[in-house]
């Protein structure tokens, strides 16, 4: 399952510190004792873990000071998109929550929100900050389902779809179709990115549907300029005549907008691409798609393979392996891109890209392409920790993420033997440090302990530092337990200062 499709609801964060180290180097201000904020209230907490609420009621939609920014629980969950900025400092989530902003004067319709918390020394409270995403630039809050959030670098900027009218000034938005947007927390400001280099909205010419826009990725420089994601429309770029959805990049900065599902000599693709995934700089871009003329050698599956547009050098590889022959290669995708373009993670049950791949279920695989070796050489990074002495995860996983040079894998999966003691029989999240050969688990209990309802969504910052997964079981004071919750965790094999 797609982990932006994941289910998750009441966001809470929890950091994992030694009392030596500093706990909030990355997400926020110094403090010396490790402390909790409960309901509005700090607390001391015991090694290892500090944990503080993640979605907050906060007045108004600024970063809030004293009373303003008192902490509290909200009145509902997370529903949907989880984002993760790439510092590690701020968490994108839907949500139908009614008191997270306030005043929020549309019931019973799901938005999006960032949220960015700031924690001080005892005895003063946490100041807690979270914006909501699907507004129009004049704050108006609108009528207006949004999802698949993706955060910036530093969280400034939050990509998102949305089907509304309603978040661009009257008469603006008029194509009926789901759009890419961008909000900017610090400007106040909401801009269509599906849109062509002149302006025009997406719209589909002489075929039937909607031009749709959906899955979009934000690069993680500091100001958020590149915005790749998928579209039907047919006037974003001159020459669309294949009548597939597409792979764009919008470069925010200058205004343009350029198709990347393309070969390397430009051509178009002769069948659908999409989940796309943009390296920092905006130059690559990792992409799934049927099409057989991509790269050579033509690829006859007619199965979804993994792609790689380097738009700067203009060049376009094919990850996955070719099938050649016709005789049924399986298919490949839920692709994912490390932060400086250098490495491909995927998912596959095809059993031939590594020797003594038996377990007869979806792995994730590593490529490393700076440079490509020929033959690709691919690494499966769901295995089991050395201290389990197994050599292959007994269930499958899919969807994972890379952290920005590619030495951290974060992926879900319900395997039994991944590391030792895994008795919950429920899907966990783990970490794999690739250079160490080690897989740890991080969906525990604040005493390292197994939770029973395991963990889903993991997401992990540029430097691997910080891992971000959910719950839906009770894992601080005053939660029922109804509902889900998002968590920060320290990376348990990170090794870096």
């Amino acid at each position: 399952m797609d982990r932006r499709r994941l289910a998750a609801a009441a966001a809470a964060l929890v950091i994992a510190a030694h009392p030596s180290s500093d706990a909030w180097a990355s997400v926020g201000d110094s403090v010396t004792d490790l402390m909790a904020v409960v309901n509005g209230s700090p607390q001391a907490l015991p090694y290892p873990q500090v944990i503080v609420f993640l979605n907050f009621q906060i007045h108004p939609l600024t970063y809030a000071n004293g009373a303003d920014g008192t902490c509290a629980q909200a009145s509902g969950g997370v529903i949907g998109s989880i984002a993760f900025s790439g510092d590690g400092r701020v968490t994108g989530f839907t949500s139908d929550s009614s008191n997270l902003v306030s005043p929020d004067t549309i019931f019973g319709v799901p938005d999006l929100f960032a949220h960015e918390p700031y924690h001080v020394a005892p005895p003063a409270p946490a100041t807690c900050a979270t914006s909501m995403a699907n507004l129009r630039t004049d704050g108006t809050q609108v009528l207006a389902n949004a999802g698949d959030a993706h955060l910036s670098g530093d969280g400034r900027f939050m990509a998102f779809v949305s089907a509304s009218n309603a978040l661009l000034p009257a008469g603006e938005d008029t194509n009926g179709a789901q759009d890419v947007f961008v909000r900017d927390f610090e400007l106040g400001v909401t801009e269509r990115v599906s849109i062509a280099d002149d302006g025009s909205e997406g719209v589909l010419v002489g075929a039937p549907g909607t031009p749709t826009a959906r899955t979009p990725d934000i690069s993680q420089d500091a100001d958020g300029c590149y915005v790749a994601f998928a579209s039907r429309a047919t006037n974003l770029v001159p020459g669309d005549t294949n009548f597939a959805e597409d792979i764009f990049v919008r470069d925010r900065c200058l205004g343009t907008t350029e198709r990347v599902s393309v070969s390397a000599a430009g051509d178009q693709a002769s069948a659908d691409s999409y989940s796309p995934a943009i390296s920092d700089d905006g130059c690559v871009i990792a992409f799934q798609s049927p099409a057989m003329d991509l790269a050579p050698p033509m690829d006859v599956s007619f199965l979804d393979d993994i792609f790689v547009r380097d738009r700067c050098l203009g060049t376009t590889e094919q990850i996955s392996p070719a099938d050649v022959d016709g005789f049924g290669a399986p298919s490949y995708g839920f692709p994912n891109l490390s932060g400086d373009g250098c490495t491909v993670v995927f998912g596959t049950d095809d059993p031939n890209l590594v020797p003594g791949d038996t377990n007869g279920v979806a792995d994730t695989f590593v490529v490393d392409r700076c440079p490509l070796a020929s033959p690709i050489v691919y690494e499966r990074v769901n295995v089991p920790d050395p201290s389990t002495g197994q050599s292959e995860a007994d269930m499958g996983s899919l969807v994972a993420e890379v952290s920005a040079n590619g030495p951290w894998v974060v992926f879900a999966s319900q395997a039994t033997n991944l590391v030792p003691d895994d008795t919950n029989a429920q899907q966990d999240c783990f970490v794999r440090d690739r250079a160490m050969g080690r897989t740890a688990r991080v969906s525990l209990d604040a005493d390292g302990n197994e939770i029973a309802r395991g963990g889903f969504g993991p997401h992990i910052s540029s430097d691997g530092r910080w891992i971000l997964w959910g719950t839906i079981e009770a894992l601080f004071p005053g939660d029922g337990g109804l509902d889900g919750d998002l968590f920060i965790v320290a990376n348990p094999l990170y090794d870096g200062p």
